[in-house]
């Protein structure tokens, strides 16, 4: 006997009903003015409407939904996903993910997140069926500025803003300090370089994005990303990375040093990162700084090769 339930990108007429089940953790007096704001999201276009997948029953009611947001970078990221408990639901998992996973791999995309609440981390085990690894934990920490920060920079080592005659040779630096790392090891690889290259680029929000080539006489041996953020709001270090001959000879926290006082020269008031918590080295190297952890969530990772 076939699924009791059939999955497809939801059809125009049923987005509401759908929607309803992305929003179904809603406290019920909100449920349906959320539901309608997705809705009409994906009616005015901001959403894109063939990114929104269903699960419904034999009898056309909807019991599990996701919206996945693709980017032009080779990546996708499930922005909502619910299954209701009162059907069976790993049926109704069973019929989608799987439909979601053939559609995206389709389409070109060659990773594809969901980002949790260390809480909520129950409610998507059926990602785990379907092609999800065991989510990896990242961990967010906070450094509120003194303005008294100061860069410190070794002999030899030279930090060079970015320009775009240099694309070509910092793709390559930052592909490299990937090696050995222990920051979501998962997604080495799976990205084109020029996929790569895009995705950081497209992670700045407020502003074009700082960065930096770092070289050590002359060789280059490392990158920083920095993401600025408008004033009052913390800048956001996005990434630091030596090749592996260039670890652990402190120019990890001559780098940090440089980001800091960048950030506090332009009237950033801190800075914030995220982590991997596998990364024990980046943890001891931000603590003493003085970057203390405020938070922490859950992402769970799907890639698709070949």
């Amino acid at each position: 006997m076939g699924s009791r339930f059939t999955a497809a990108v939801v059809p125009p007429r049923e987005r509401l009903a759908a929607c309803r089940i992305l929003t179904g953790d809603f406290p019920p007096e909100q449920r349906s003015l959320a539901a309608g704001w997705f809705r009409d999201k994906f009616e005015s276009g901001e959403f894109d409407p063939t990114g929104l997948y269903g699960a419904k029953s034999r009898s056309g009611a909807y019991a599990a939904a996701c919206y996945v947001h693709r980017d032009d970078c080779g990546g996708a990221t499930v922005v909502g996903y619910r299954a209701e408990r009162r059907h069976d639901r790993d049926a109704a998992e069973d019929a989608l993910l799987p439909f979601v996973n053939a559609e995206l791999k389709r389409l070109g995309v060659k990773v594809c997140q969901l980002i949790s609440r260390p809480d909520k981390v129950g409610e998507y085990a059926g990602l785990l069926r379907h092609g999800f690894a065991t989510p990896c934990t990242l961990a967010e920490y906070q450094c509120v500025f003194t303005g008294t920060e100061t860069e410190s920079i070794p002999t030899g080592l030279t930090v060079t803003p970015y320009a775009d005659d240099d694309r070509e040779e910092f793709t390559r630096v930052l592909l490299d300090t990937y090696e050995g790392s222990t920051d979501c090891p998962e997604l080495n690889g799976v990205r084109t370089p020029a996929e790569t290259f895009r995705s950081l680029r497209g992670n700045s929000r407020d502003e074009m994005p700082v960065w930096f080539l770092v070289r050590f006489d002359d060789e280059p041996i490392g990158v920083l990303l920095l993401n600025p953020q408008a004033p009052p709001k913390n800048w956001e270090l996005t990434y630091l990375g030596l090749v592996t001959p260039h670890r652990h000879r402190g120019f990890g926290r001559a780098l940090l040093t440089v980001a800091m006082a960048t950030a506090v020269r332009a009237g950033a008031p801190g800075m914030t990162l995220t982590t991997d918590t596998r990364n024990l080295a980046a943890h001891r190297l931000y603590e003493a700084a003085g970057f203390r952890q405020c938070g922490s969530y859950e992402v769970f990772l799907n890639t698709f090769k070949g």
